[in-house]
């Protein structure tokens, strides 16, 4: 059966347009999820300068990398979006992805391997930002119960560790951070290894 004419890109390789398949489903939950955590580190910025200038060039690292990955999943996005105001049946994109090994995308120069990679960045942000938002609460914690800035972060320090030091909190005696890119690697791996090979 030839390909179905529609002024898209013609993705024929099966095994990419299940990688699509998987993104189009799954991402949308995750980058609500990174805007949500992303928006939380923005919110904490006054507090940062104005009571912990000690750990502002570590915040504005983690803000400067946090929001040029929002950028490629902002990007992402409009394609899944694309994408799903395209074959708003999923029931049919299946059937023709897997029925007849093609499926025409809407590709905004985000290949399947491309949006796989910041997906990989975004899960590891994540787990950073994640640890920093438990870091500042547990100052203001502190501070909310009476103690200066220094001896709240001394405090801290001693549960997180020095601040870029990147300790957080483990599981079975395993970074937290770890199983978290663990489980990305093992849902993106074949998609990122394919994009790499293919530089």
């Amino acid at each position: 059966m030839a390909a179905i004419q529609t002024g898209t890109v013609t993705i024929a390789d099966p095994s990419t347009a299940q990688e699509w398949y998987k993104i189009v489903t799954d991402f949308p939950n995750f980058f609500s999820n990174y805007q949500t955590n992303y928006q939380g580190l923005i919110a904490q910025a006054n507090y940062i300068y104005s009571q912990h200038p000690e750990l502002k060039a570590d915040y504005d690292d983690l803000l400067n990398r946090s929001t040029a990955t929002y950028n490629k999943l902002a990007a992402i996005q409009d394609t899944v979006n694309q994408i799903k105001n395209k074959w708003s049946d999923f029931t049919g994109w299946l059937s023709a992805t897997f029925g007849f090994g093609f499926v025409p995308l809407i590709i905004a120069g985000v290949s399947a391997g491309a949006a796989a990679a910041a997906i990989y960045e975004g899960t590891q942000l994540l787990s950073e930002m994640s640890e920093r938002a438990s870091r500042y609460n547990l100052l203001k914690e502190n501070e909310a119960k009476g103690m200066s800035p220094q001896q709240a972060a001394d405090l801290v320090n001693k549960t997180y560790g020095a601040p870029g030091t990147g300790k957080g909190f483990s599981l079975f005696g395993i970074p937290v951070t770890y199983i978290v890119i663990g489980a990305a690697l093992l849902f993106f791996a074949p998609t990122i290894i394919k994009a790499i090979r293919s530089r």
